[in-house]
């Protein structure tokens, strides 16, 4: 079975195959350099594009040359581009979300400038934190022309961390009670770093966690941070921010995919955070999809050949086709 579904996805996106050629480029956001690689369709016409916005973390634009690939033999312009920053563990961290944002339309400016791209049909791909960011780029522009987001959250940090800590410990076997209290210490600790006040009953709380044989799956260190050290770190700086401001702005078309066994954002509350911003935005086209069984990458196991899941990029490259006006 698995290898007819592999069959019919190769013949899928063989059909309309166009081919492409690559080229590197530059760009700058302020007095950061950007570096990354841009697939052109063949042929004269002016191409739309899309720009591959990147999660947490540090990464490079490998991470996106599958998706580039796919997009680019249907006929769309992709830019993938290395984060900012990459190997340097400081600058990264002091990194905001303005900044990653900046980038995004940074690379919007520079398809804009280019005789083979149509500046009107600009388009943007986010990922877990990407989608945030996406979002934010789309809501301070007017340069974006559709939007897909995967696995975004709709939740703050101080939401997420215990979710995902949770979901860490449920993983390696740990009993509900002992969840329970991990939790319970993780949102103690979360305080102090809301308010930066009381750092010696923060340290012995986190003292007593340590106690526990679950502390070293979910805390870093046996000290909490100093002041200093949490004006380090973007989600420590704004740990109760959303990105739903932003999607209250968002008046493109969006098509936005959860998996459902997602073990790294909260699903539910998401979907449902981001659907009723995009309400309140006014926003007429918007497609949720929540993909069964699929995790935070839209995989889902057994998947030997790491790939995601076939209704997933069989509903994305339909969706992006038909609003970046390319005929399938």
């Amino acid at each position: 079975m698995l290898k007819i579904l592999i069959l019919i996805l190769i013949i899928f996106f063989s059909i309309g195959c166009t081919s492409y050629r690559q080229e590197e480029v530059s760009f700058r956001n302020g007095n950061t350099a950007l570096y990354g690689t841009l697939y052109i369709p063949t042929g004269k016409a002016r191409h739309p594009a899309m720009i591959f916005v990147h999660g947490s973390g540090r990464s490079t634009r490998e991470t996106f040359r599958y998706y580039a690939d796919l997009f680019a033999r249907k006929g769309l312009a992709v830019l993938i581009y290395d984060k900012r920053d990459i190997g340097s563990i400081t600058a990264t961290e002091l990194v905001s979300s303005e900044d990653l944002a900046g980038d995004v339309l940074a690379a919007v400016q520079l398809l804009k400038g280019r005789d083979d791209i149509d500046a009107q049909r600009i388009g943007l791909w986010g990922g877990s934190q990407g989608s945030g960011i996406a979002a934010m780029a789309t809501a301070q522009s007017n340069d974006i022309a559709f939007l897909i987001s995967v696995s975004g959250g709709g939740v703050s940090y101080a939401e997420l961390n215990p979710f995902q800590k949770a979901n860490r410990l449920r993983a390696q076997g740990y009993s509900e009670a002992e969840i329970r209290d991990a939790v319970a210490a993780i949102e103690r600790l979360q305080e102090y770093v809301r308010t930066r006040n009381n750092p010696e009953a923060a340290q012995a709380v986190l003292d007593r966690a340590w106690e526990n044989r679950w502390a070293s799956v979910i805390f870093p260190s046996r000290r909490i941070p100093t002041a200093e050290e949490l004006k380090t770190w973007m989600q420590w700086r704004d740990i109760d921010g959303t990105s739903i401001p932003d999607w209250e702005r968002v008046k493109v078309p969006v098509l936005a995919f959860w998996g459902e066994q997602d073990t790294v954002v909260p699903v539910q509350v998401s979907v449902e955070r981001i659907r009723e911003a995009l309400r309140r935005a006014g926003n007429q086209d918007v497609t949720i999809i929540i993909v069964p069984r699929a995790d935070h990458n839209l995989m889902r196991p057994p998947n030997p050949e790491n790939l995601p899941a076939a209704e997933y990029l069989e509903t994305m490259v339909e969706w992006t086709l038909k609003r970046a006006r390319i005929s399938g």
